[in-house]
């Protein structure tokens, strides 16, 4: 069952339970998540977030609890599309008489091992394929998601049994940081993820209507808001944080070849790659953002989509030049 450890608003974080016993397999100081986080939404840095500082919402009160690892996935766990998405690529190549390719023949695998693979595949076949064939093929193939280990979770429309707030699983952050062999500690990282869920907390209520979030495409939707938390997040622990934090978020975000939207953590990637060699600061392509999404995430999502394909359209030029 969940506990309340804390409260944030006007983006300070006040520790009001201090105490997680039950619930987690550890004991941590929840005092320590104040200090560099306090600092970073009420000093310069908020200026990265100015979009978002609707001063009702601002001033807003979020709770803050904990969850067990067990917990946490019972509550918030997503079950993998990839088998459903795999399946509906297969069977567009069959109707659309592709049954020959190499793209086909590893589609009748249809299981998440798949993934990579078919991942490796699809630059062969778009030389197999005609190019309206190979823009949907890719596009189903995008929205694939993962089960993902959650180590935080913001809830806007809750329940009796787990009211509105933010979910944090020290238990899922302790064992990523040992999977990390010392190399980030424990206070960089769950203060790293407060960030992340604070800022989904300020950008769903700053949209003003949650209905304006409701569409079809919950993948694409998705992706725009894991974009904007997962950079703010980047931007906090590179001014923040240790150097070690900072690749660490850079890896998750490019999420192992994992492609977007369907792994929207990776908007973050895709914004600092376009800044490398173009004249942006990140910060600029977030407010972007951020000011696009509060009138139509959609606009939003074509926005960031289109400076995912022109990293593309760079990688393949540089990738001719001698």
């Amino acid at each position: 069952m969940y506990k309340i450890i804390g409260e944030i608003s006007s983006g300070k974080f006040n520790c009001i339970n201090n105490s997680c016993f039950g619930v987690c397999r550890f004991n941590f100081d929840f005092t320590r998540l104040s200090g560099c986080f306090d600092s970073f939404f009420s000093n310069r840095q908020r200026q990265y977030i100015s979009a978002l500082t609707d001063p009702s919402v601002y001033c807003a009160t979020v709770s803050v609890y904990v969850l067990n690892a067990a917990e946490m996935k019972k509550a918030f766990g997503k079950t993998s599309n990839a088998k459903t998405i795999l399946k509906k690529m297969k069977d567009l190549l069959e109707r659309n008489h592709a049954v020959d390719t190499s793209l086909y023949k590893a589609l009748k695998e249809n299981s998440e091992d798949s993934y990579n693979c078919i991942r490796e595949i699809l630059d062969e076949a778009k030389n197999e394929l005609e190019d309206e064939l190979y823009h949907d093929v890719i596009g189903l193939f995008s929205t694939i998601f993962f089960d993902t280990i959650l180590f935080g979770v913001y809830l806007h429309n809750g329940s009796k049994y787990y009211p509105d707030g933010i979910y944090l699983c020290p238990e899922n952050i302790l064992d990523e940081c040992r999977r990390c062999e010392g190399r980030i500690s424990i206070d960089d990282l769950m203060v790293s993820v407060l960030v992340h869920e604070y800022t989904h907390f300020l950008h769903i209520n700053s949209i003003g209507s949650y209905k304006r979030l409701i569409g079809n495409n919950k993948i694409c939707r998705s992706a725009v808001l894991e974009t904007v938390a997962e950079s703010i997040e980047a931007l906090f622990i590179r001014d923040k944080l240790s150097y070690s934090c900072f690749e660490w978020i850079q890896k998750h975000s490019e999420g192992n070849k994992k492609m977007f939207p369907g792994w929207g953590y990776k908007g973050w990637s895709i914004i600092e790659k376009y800044c490398s060699f173009n004249d942006f600061y990140e910060e600029e392509l977030i407010a972007k953002i951020i000011a696009l999404s509060l009138k139509d995430w959609k606009d939003a999502y074509v926005f960031i989509n289109t400076i995912y394909e022109l990293n593309l359209l760079h990688q393949q030029r540089t990738a001719g030049c001698p």
